[in-house]
């Protein structure tokens, strides 16, 4: 065990999970997400924003190096 690791914990019940976005509004948080905690910190309590943002961005350096933006499918040959 590493300590002060970053890790991803889920616990999710994804049929109670319904994604409300559209174009129109797409800040909109899905239903069925009452709580997030990130590193400690509750951002998401009782399904609304907290304005605690604690987290960092993680990124794929395979994403950098081809110049791909984050949500992007890979190209093959960038996956492997």
């Amino acid at each position: 065990m590493q300590f002060f690791a970053f890790a991803r914990l889920i616990d999710v019940a994804s049929s109670l999970i319904i994604d409300r976005a559209t174009f129109e509004t797409p800040h909109r948080y899905a239903t069925g997400v009452e709580q997030v905690v990130v590193n400690g910190t509750r951002v998401i309590a009782d399904g609304e924003h907290t304005g605690a943002t604690p987290g960092r961005v993680v990124r794929d350096p395979r994403l950098d190096r081809v110049g791909i933006s984050p949500g992007i499918d890979l190209p093959q040959e960038v996956a492997r």
